[in-house]
């Protein structure tokens, strides 16, 4: 039953040094005063309810803030199964069109583990930090099915370092001053260490085929007898294949040093060619590396992919993902799983994708909707 005359103060070891609000009606999940001297707190308890009493910790005799929450049931625990990536990086997954307009989309799915369903009014959120816990931003938990939850952080920019924990708390706006105050359990996997990754610092590159490679005046990819030289009727020796990079005037601009094409016949090993310089455009640089088509039996389809490498950026990955994009990434496996290709003999037309049945439009609407649009560069 109701006992509206719940009172208690907080105490140390003994009794010589206590806490209290100085208010017997306290609010649930209301920060109040902790005073060191006064009459007793109180509130108004229902029976076979659950109630979390927190306090800041300062030194005996000194004022502090304290809270109390209440649930229906036990407080739920909880752990983090899964996020996006677990190598402790995150790929910026930028969708580069083909008119070179870049798209963020590197949010953060964070799936949470809950012991129970929560009690009404129990929350859990995933709170995170891009500045050392200067400062931080919170996000909800929503039910996913059965136990599992999951929380967005939102898309950060490149070379960024996200830390995050997850806590619950009756609270409904938490805020930043009083996170651990309003905290009733907390998740740091265990170790007493927060969860991080960071954004890889790809460099603002492209291969976009049947673009024009800068002053060269040839396709960035070139060589071909067919389509204004992006595909192959067979009887060619070689084929050029370009990549671009900005190296200045723009925030993600980046200096590279060296380009490495990876190519081969499909079904075969990987081959790898040392790409060169070739010309500067403005602000983009296009490099040049050449794939040698004279073993090439006419009909094989030729897959390839680019691998940019920066004095100032991390190792970048282009490759096709459908018709009119290309993405850059700083996982190798992602560029091997969708590269880049021709038929050495009959034109796949100017996609050169490898789709994967049922996905391709998905893709399109993802990489459109994903985010913020960046300033189109020509």
């Amino acid at each position: 039953s109701d006992d509206s005359q719940s009172e208690f103060k907080l105490a140390a070891s003994d009794w010589s040094y206590e806490w209290t609000s100085q208010d017997t009606s306290m609010s649930l999940g209301v920060k109040y005063t902790a005073y060191t001297t006064g009459g007793n707190s109180g509130f108004n308890a229902v029976g076979n309810r659950y109630y979390t009493f927190s306090i800041y910790d300062k030194d005996s005799g000194d004022q502090s803030s304290m809270m109390v929450q209440e649930t229906a049931n036990s407080p739920i625990t909880f752990y983090r199964s899964g996020q996006e990536e677990v190598s402790g990086t995150f790929d910026p997954a930028d969708n580069v069109s083909d008119d070179r307009i870049f798209v963020e989309n590197n949010i953060n799915t964070i799936q949470l583990t809950f012991s129970a369903t929560p009690s009404s009014g129990e929350k859990v959120y995933v709170r995170y930090t891009t500045d050392g816990w200067s400062s931080s931003s919170f996000v909800q938990a929503n039910h996913v099915s059965g136990n599992l939850w999951s929380a967005d952080i939102p898309a950060q920019s490149r070379n960024t370092t996200i830390e995050y924990y997850a806590l619950s708390t009756t609270v409904t706006t938490p805020d930043h001053d009083d996170a651990d105050l309003l905290t009733i359990r907390y998740n740091d996997e265990g170790v007493g260490n927060n969860a991080t990754y960071t954004i890889l610092d790809l460099g603002h590159s492209w291969h976009l085929p049947d673009a024009v490679a800068g002053s060269s005046g040839d396709t960035m990819r070139d060589g071909g007898n067919l389509d204004g030289g992006i595909n192959f009727d067979g009887t060619e020796t070689q084929a050029k294949i370009y990549s671009g990079n900005t190296f200045q005037n723009f925030d993600d601009a980046a200096d590279q040093s060296a380009y490495y094409l990876h190519w081969r016949v499909q079904g075969e090993s990987w081959q790898v060619v040392t790409g060169e310089w070739n010309n500067t455009t403005v602000n983009d640089k296009y490099w040049l590396a050449t794939i040698n088509l004279s073993g090439v039996s006419s009909g094989s389809v030729v897959q390839y992919y680019l691998e940019l490498q920066y004095t100032d950026a991390s190792n970048t990955f282009i490759y096709a993902h459908d018709s009119t994009n290309t993405y850059i990434s700083g996982f190798e496996d992602r560029a091997q799983a969708k590269p880049f290709q021709f038929n050495y003999g009959q034109p796949l037309g100017p996609g050169d994708a490898i789709p994967e049945p049922g996905t391709l439009s998905i893709l399109l609407f993802a990489a459109a909707t994903a985010g913020a649009l960046r300033q189109r560069r020509r």
